[in-house]
């Protein structure tokens, strides 16, 4: 999907922070993660990822 360009314009790190849940996954870990999210940074662009048992953590 295209998403348009965004107009924000951020000065400063964790001024502006995106995120996602994706799953659940047909495959899971042996730790029994089925979904995982991942937050990143608008201005440094740094992104974490965590995994997740259940979409409700």
């Amino acid at each position: 999907a295209s998403y348009p360009i965004s107009t924000s314009c951020v000065n400063e790190v964790f001024s502006l922070v995106h995120s996602d849940v994706w799953g659940p996954s047909r495959i899971h870990t042996r730790q029994g993660f089925h979904y995982f999210i991942t937050f990143i940074d608008d201005f440094s662009r740094t992104t974490f990822v965590y995994l997740l048992k259940d979409r409700s953590e």
